[in-house]
């Protein structure tokens, strides 16, 4: 079964399947949002509480590993803008 992702942008939120790569996830934002993905921050709030900031390819890794030990559903990514 195919691991679930939520992205949230102000407040439209989207499904999708979490993708493998950081580029992957970054495409997904630019074509689910029409974002420029150069300018988005990617958090999601851990177990503590925490808001932890995905910015390439070993934060994925250490997100989904945390999806993975939680059990979670979903995983949910919160967009926003840094210009």
């Amino acid at each position: 079964m195919s691991k679930q992702i939520k992205l949230q942008y102000q407040n439209n939120i989207k499904r999708a399947i979490l993708p493998k790569t950081y580029e992957d996830l970054l495409n997904s934002i630019s074509s689910s949002f029409n974002l420029d993905s150069r300018y988005v921050v990617i958090t999601y709030k851990d177990d503590e509480g925490d808001l932890l900031k995905v910015s390439n390819q070993f934060d994925l890794d250490q997100a989904t590993i945390f999806y993975e030990k939680e059990g979670l559903k979903t995983l949910k990514f919160t967009l926003e803008i840094d210009q």
